[in-house]
This record gives C-alpha cells, sequence and structure tokens, in this order.
C-alpha cells in the first residue's frame, strides 16, 4: 500500500534528509539507492562524534554538519553553514541531481535535541523532503538489541578493557527504560520525533515508509521512496533489487557470545584479544557460521509495556500520515 504522503515529487530545490529509524534499512538505502542514483548527489553519513566513524561527502558538508548537529547545534555558524551550501550542495540542483544526506540517529536523541537540529536544518537546507523509516515496535527492539551487543563487542564501541558485554534483552530493556535519548527510550518515542520534525519542515514534506512494506515487496518499497524524492524509480529498483546490509547474527554467533560471557577462562581470552580474534571465536569471519537468525525473546510484560507505550503514538501517525499499521499489527 502507497500513501498519499509519498507519492508527491519532490519540489524543485529540495534537498532530502533521510532521519532515520535505524534498523528499517538504513544501509541498503545509504549503500545502494542513495550513493549510486544517477540523479542523486549522496551526501553521506554522519554516525558519531569520532572523526573516523563520519563518513559525509567531503569536508564541507561535514563542516554545515557539525555546526548544525554536533558540536555546535547550540550556537551554530550560520553564516558559514550558508556559505558553503551555496558553493558545495546548491550547485548540484543546477546538475540535475538531488542532495541527500542521511543520518539515522537523528530520530534517536532527547526531543529538544531533535528539535533544535532540525531548526538548525532548517535554517541552512531549507525546505526538504525528510525520509523515515518505522518497524513494528517489537521487531524493532529486538533487533536493535542484537545490533548493539555485536558493536559493543566486535564493532565501533567494542571495550578491550571491559571484556564481554552482554546482558540479556529483558536486563537491557530494564537497564535504559524511560532515559531519555537512550536506547531503547529513545526509539521507542519514534511518533513524537516525527512529530518534532513535522513540526518545522512542514507535515508534508515527511513521507513515512515501513520496513514491513520492504519485507512484503522490496521494488514497491524503493520505488515508493523514489517517487517521493522525485527521482526515477525503475532505477532506484534496479540498484537495490535483492540488496541486504547488515544482516544480523546467526543464532550460532549469539549462542557463542552467551558461552564465552559464561566461561571465566574463555571471557578472559576474549577480553584482551583484538577484534579479529573476537570475531573469529564468535564465529564472526565469512563462512565460519550457518544458521537461522539470531532471536531474542523479551518477555511477555515487557511486551505489553512496550506496546503501551508506542500505542497511541500510532493511532497519531496512522491518523495523520495515512499509514497502514494495522495491517502490520502496530499496537494501536
Amino acid at each position: 500500500m502507497i500513501t498519499e504522503s509519498v507519492t508527491r515529487p519532490a519540489q524543485a530545490e529540495q534537498c532530502c534528509l533521510h532521519i532515520g529509524l535505524p534498523k528499517t534499512a538504513t544501509k541498503m538505502l545509504q549503500i545502494q539507492l542513495f550513493a549510486r542514483h544517477s540523479q542523486v548527489e549522496f551526501l553521506g553519513t554522519y554516525i558519531g562524534s569520532h572523526r573516523r566513524y563520519r563518513q559525509c561527502r567531503d569536508a564541507e558538508v561535514e563542516e554545515i554538519i557539525n555546526e548544525l548537529v554536533w558540536d555546535n547545534r547550540l550556537r551554530p555558524n550560520l553564516t558559514r553553514c550558508r556559505e558553503l551550501y551555496r558553493k558545495s550542495i546548491a550547485p548540484a540542483f543546477e546538475a540535475g541531481r538531488l542532495p541527500v544526506w542521511s543520518w539515522e540517529a537523528l530520530m534517536e536523541d532527547a526531543h529538544e535535541v531533535q528539535r533544535r537540529r532540525a531548526a538548525n536544518l532548517k535554517e541552512v537546507f531549507g525546505d526538504c523532503k525528510l525520509v523515515v523509516g518505522l518497524r513494528h515496535p517489537l521487531r524493532l527492539v529486538e533487533s536493535l538489541y542484537l545490533q548493539l551487543i555485536k558493536r559493543d563487542n566486535v564493532g565501533s564501541r567494542a571495550s578491550f578493557r571491559a571484556g564481554v558485554r552482554y546482558l540479556s534483552i529483558d536486563g537491557w530493556i530494564k537497564k535504559h527504560w524511560e532515559k531519555p535519548g537512550h536506547a531503547p527510550t529513545a526509539h521507542l518515542e519514534y511518533a513524537e520525533a516525527v512529530e518534532v520534525f513535522a513540526s518545522v519542515f512542514g507535515r508534508e514534506s515527511v513521507g513515512i515508509f515501513l520496513f514491513e512494506q520492504l519485507r512484503e515487496d522490496q521494488a514497491g518499497f524503493v520505488g515508493a521512496i523514489c517517487r517521493f524524492l522525485g527521482i526515477d524509480a525503475q532505477e532506484g529498483v534496479i540498484h537495490t533489487q535483492g540488496q541486504r546490509e547488515n544482516d544480523r547474527w546467526t543464532q550460532p554467533e549469539l549462542d557463542r557470545l552467551r558461552e564465552i560471557h559464561g566461561s571465566l577462562v574463555r571471557s578472559t581470552i576474549f577480553r584482551f584479544a583484538n577484534r579479529r580474534t573476537r570475531r573469529r571465536m564468535l564465529g564472526l569471519t565469512p563462512g565460519a557460521s550457518e544458521g537461522p537468525p539470531a532471536r531474542a525473546e523479551i518477555s511477555q510484560a515487557w511486551q505489553e509495556r512496550i506496546l503501551d507505550k508506542t500505542r497511541e503514538g500510532n493511532r497519531r501517525l496512522m491518523e495523520r500520515w495515512n499509514l497502514p499499521l494495522d495491517r502490520y499489527d502496530y499496537p494501536l
């Protein structure tokens, strides 16, 4: 089902901001669609506060984004940002290309931070189209949990002093529940985050796309995003056909992490191992592990709290953006 809010073509000289959520095919869109489409000028991503994690197109875009959403967001140099925008981003329109910038973390933070960032972006980028991905809250929390424990043990946040970092999914939810700006609370307040950005850029500027629609019909999902942005849908579908990025753990890999966590000897070895050795211990090397996707079962009590937390916001989103959330069993 393609909703009214995602079928209008983009107006002339409107950039696109792809703002999240995580775990809604963001990597596939960044790598396979935005970076490859001939009608897109991909400005890259911004995925952390440390330089080695930034992947903006160039230093000019990075400076703009750093001013508007990160280090200087409270007092950005708007004059400098507008100058850089005119020199390094605006020429894309003359070349017939749509500037697209992506940062899935824009929907993750406290709402007052989101509002400040949105206002700053509007000051420099002007009217924009915003691409938002949503996912059923229970599956969102499970997938997010699995991603973060992989990140914390072998990824960008791996600590070679703390050793194995593992909590059960219920323990992880309990530890971070109702902490503003922290996972999973920030992610479950997706309705409020959408409304923050819509209040700055306008409701009609926000296109909302459901992960469940991707699972059902990837070509239809990608085509809807392309039509919303006003770029060629057929080319977008060709670039993304059969493509997946950032696959989740397999069950054997997750089981190995639990076994290491429960063994004093193996957890000690893991603690002092480098990232390559850790991946080998977990069976994360190419071809080392086969099996079904990992699952992390949320207890019934926490399921109910998650569903209750998102129910009212889902009703607002369904009404205001004509989304088929009932079709995919979102809590209403």
